[in-house]
């Protein structure tokens, strides 16, 4: 296991946040665990890839 502490030090009451990893890497996941599925509503959209930008 690991431990991650976040710790807020620019307020008075510092708080924190503590989080306890513990990873499992003998799982095995069918093929569709990670398929997106998209839902009625979704649509695709494109992404500039910046290649097409002018250099400024």
């Amino acid at each position: 296991p690991c431990r991650l502490v976040i710790t807020t030090t620019d307020e008075p009451s510092q708080p924190r946040y503590a989080a306890t990893l513990d990873w499992n890497l003998d799982v095995e996941f069918s093929e569709d665990t990670f398929t997106f599925t998209p839902n009625e509503s979704s649509y695709q959209i494109s992404i500039a890839s910046g290649a097409d930008e002018e250099a400024e």
